[in-house]
């Protein structure tokens, strides 16, 4: 039975609008038990694309015709069902398989997640060549083209009802209640004229799991597998991240992404950060407090006459949940800043006395765009005369690593630009303190002499001659060839991924192992048209992952910007498939090549804009990236619609064998870019490899045209 033309793509838009959203939930779960960072997330990432590219590879098999509807059903009702079962393995399993506390190795990461992914991503990659060979009974267009497009805009809706509305009101699985009822909804409407038992068979089927997964509160059992022997208060699922708070004897805990960003009872820490630096200034009254709860550490600081500590998070959300766990304190002194922490040096008139950076290490992008030449610059233009700066990177106590080294001297190279005097104390981490007054390592008799009382940082725990000692150790160990850390030269992120492998005592040559898999497909997909569709995937991944991370440096972590981009992404892919290659697409073997060396042109194009761009920077500078992003998305569609003009194979196998490349392509961009080029070389290098790349695919696809003639 034939149905209307837009009822006929329900399926594509379906299978798209799954495959985001559960891509952003399955990965958010994902990231939060593996403690990740962008390593993390280029594994899951890779993993994801070459699942998918296995499921669209095998697609190319042949279903019965009469067995096809049948298997669309069931195929599309297992497609909205695994993301549940899926999150909620991925909360239940992970203290049971491992112990908990016990960091998991690169290997781990790798097996782990490909095992979670299959199921989805398999079957997702699976029903592309499905449907494009199923919708060609519809419609006289182009399937592939079609199924391309269409299933760019299911990703479209995905993204939307997930980014700007569903994320800022609910947890995880009322989510995915939504999520599932939006899809049965959708198959109801599709199948009622083709199938109405497969129609009826679906409303029961959105009741009671609807009921179940929406009404009962099945975050709270799912959080409470991660935290064992913790109580948990309460939890949130925020733009930013999961945050949860618990108590354990007595100690409130609170976590951000399963990785605990302070505790209340943690006097050493507090002291020591508090009191390092407050005591090198003779009168310190304006002071800047980043991130690490403000209760404990609000404490320390008012044993100074102080008159006001103005408070920033990296994550506002985490300002609203202290002032409602703390609700019974007035916060006289303190003024909150709901603001990114780069804007807000960058805008503000005010100036400081003391600025204490209690930031994690440099672990992530996002981290290290807060230890930069560039951060250091603008904190600069917001301390008074004499001002302290002190910040925490992880304590080498007697030993310093070769790593540990690296990072250490990186930072103070970056810093010394800057500030006249800086000293590193050992103690719960090594605290850089910086002024350009002189900063006394006497901290035991100043405490003396202050009349302060504390549990720590006092006379009976510190040895002032020891502290000197240990201070003088670091000191020597800083090599002063060390380069800066940049903002679009990631150094430290570098050193921090190697930090981070080296606890498995292992090696891994990501360089070595991405040319082999980069050899491998290629050899796979040896055929011209595969190549330039797998570069084409290359440089799309690459370039997203370029725009999403130069964005972050700019404006910070400001997810819902970012999921813009991916929708404008998806959004060009959608209309140069749709609307626009019938117009433009006159000698498809020309364009294909004419294209490869478009997209060279566009990469370093584009990478030299972003590399201009100079943080914290003016909101329209957004409209740049987004423009970026829908171009980029044009450019790959039109190269899709391109290869699939030429291809002479049958429906179902060119939409498997175009589909697997493209994603593979995406998987080794993905790997490529987020732990070789951006950590080794910065955005420019890895922009211009980009574009490299793709003038030798071009002159590649020119040479083989000349002898193809």
């Amino acid at each position: 039975m034939k149905i209307s033309s837009f009822k006929q793509y329900i399926p594509l838009i379906v299978l798209g609008f799954n495959a985001l959203s559960a891509q952003i939930i399955i990965f958010r779960e994902l990231i939060s038990v593996f403690n990740g960072n962008e390593l993390v997330t280029g594994i899951l990432l890779a993993n994801w694309l070459i699942i998918t590219a296995m499921g669209s590879y095998i697609g190319k098999l042949r279903i019965k015709q009469k067995c096809k509807s049948l298997f669309l059903f069931l195929s599309l009702l297992i497609l909205i069902v695994i993301p549940i079962i899926t999150t909620f393995l991925i909360n239940y399993l992970k203290n049971i398989i491992f112990m908990p506390g016990i960091s998991l190795g690169i290997y781990q990461i790798i097996f782990i997640s490909f095992i979670i992914l299959f199921p989805f991503c398999f079957l997702a990659g699976f029903l592309f060549p499905f449907l494009s060979d199923y919708i060609k009974f519809h419609n006289t267009k182009d399937p592939v083209i079609l199924a391309y497009g269409y299933e760019s805009i299911g990703s479209m809706l995905g993204g939307i009802i997930f980014n700007f509305i569903l994320v800022y009101f609910m947890p995880t699985f009322k989510i995915l209640s939504i999520l599932m009822a939006i899809n049965i909804m959708a198959l109801i409407y599709y199948f009622a004229t083709l199938h109405l038992k497969y129609a009826i068979t679906l409303v029961f089927l959105l009741i009671i799991p609807f009921y179940f997964l929406f009404f009962k509160d099945i975050d709270f059992k799912a959080r409470s597998f991660l935290f064992p022997n913790q109580k948990i208060i309460t939890f949130a699922d925020t733009p930013y991240g999961n945050i949860v708070v618990t108590e354990s004897a007595g100690q409130i805990n609170f976590y951000e992404n399963n990785i605990v960003l302070f505790h209340t009872e943690n006097n050493l820490y507090n002291e020591e950060i508090v009191h390092f630096a407050m005591l090198q200034h003779k009168k310190p009254e304006q002071i800047l407090l980043v991130s690490g709860g403000i209760n404990d550490l609000e404490k320390e600081i008012f044993k100074y006459d102080i008159k006001n500590i103005d408070y920033i998070e990296i994550n506002p959300y985490l300002i609203d949940f202290y002032l409602d766990f703390f609700k019974e304190k007035s916060f006289q002194k303190t003024r909150f800043i709901k603001s990114d922490l780069r804007y807000y040096i960058d805008t503000t008139t005010k100036k400081y006395d003391v600025i204490i950076l209690n930031l994690p290490e440099p672990v992530t992008l996002q981290l290290n765009r807060f230890y930069t030449f560039e951060f250091f610059y603008q904190l600069k233009k917001v301390t008074n005369n004499n001002a302290i700066v002190i910040f925490g990177l992880p304590p080498t106590v007697n030993y310093i690593s070769s790593q540990s080294k690296l990072l250490n001297s990186t930072i103070y190279n970056t810093c010394k630009n800057f500030f006249q005097n800086i000293t590193i104390i050992s103690g719960a981490k090594n605290y850089f303190i910086m002024s350009d007054s002189i900063i006394s390592l006497d901290i035991a008799k100043m405490v003396t002499e202050k009349g302060i009382t504390n549990h720590f940082v006092n006379s009976y725990y510190i040895d002032d001659l020891l502290l000197k000692n240990r201070s003088n150790y670091i000191l020597q160990n800083i090599d002063d060839s060390v380069p800066y850390n940049k903002d679009y030269k990631p150094i430290c992120y570098k050193q921090q991924i190697s930090i981070w492998l080296s606890q498995f005592h292992k090696r891994y040559n990501f360089s070595m192992i991405l040319l082999g898999l980069l050899i491998l497909f290629m050899i796979i997909f040896s055929k011209p048209i595969n190549i330039g569709i797998f570069s084409t995937g290359l440089t799309a991944a690459s370039l997203e992952l370029l725009i999403i991370n130069g964005f972050q440096i700019t404006y910070g972590n400001i997810h819902h910007n970012i999921g813009i981009i991916f929708l404008l992404f998806m959004a060009g892919l959608a209309i140069a498939t749709i609307f626009i290659e019938n117009n433009l697409i006159k000698n498809p073997e020309k364009q294909f090549i004419y294209n490869q060396f478009i997209l060279a042109f566009y990469s370093v194009i584009a990478i030299i804009l972003i590399s201009s761009i100079k943080p914290p920077s003016f909101q329209y500078f957004k409209i740049l990236y987004f423009l970026l992003a829908f171009f980029t998305g044009i450019l790959t569609g039109l190269q899709f619609a391109t290869a699939n003009r030429i291809s002479s194979a049958s429906i179902i196998n060119k939409a498997g064998i175009l589909y697997s490349a493209d994603t593979i392509g995406s998987a080794i961009g993905s790997l490529l870019v987020s732990l070789v080029l951006l950590p080794k070389f910065g955005f420019l290098l890895t922009g211009l490899s980009v574009g490299g790349l793709n003038i030798l695919i071009g002159i590649f696809l020119l040479l083989f045209l000349k002898l193809k003639n």
